[in-house]
């Protein structure tokens, strides 16, 4: 839940009932079906956040494979 409030600032530990649960998801654009809980709502925020952290994953995977790949040309330009 924690995870989920960074990355959305929705902190569901705050949401009292499916109605706000689905006002919010209103709010940020989250589909959802009638049926949904606030559980379920709460599941969809946590797969947004695991798309926004796999993100983050694959930016910071490329840029250390992007150093490795050209670590002799830093050590040229740094003097190292």
């Amino acid at each position: 839940i924690e995870a989920v409030k960074k990355y959305t600032g929705v902190d569901f530990d705050e949401i009292k009932d499916t109605a706000v649960a689905k006002k919010i998801a209103d709010e940020k654009d989250v589909h959802y079906e009638a049926r949904h809980e606030k559980g379920d709502i709460l599941n969809l925020f946590c797969k947004i956040t695991e798309q926004i952290l796999g993100q983050i994953h694959h930016a910071v995977v490329v840029g250390v494979c992007l150093i490795q790949l050209h670590e002799g040309e830093f050590r040229v330009v740094s003097g190292v």
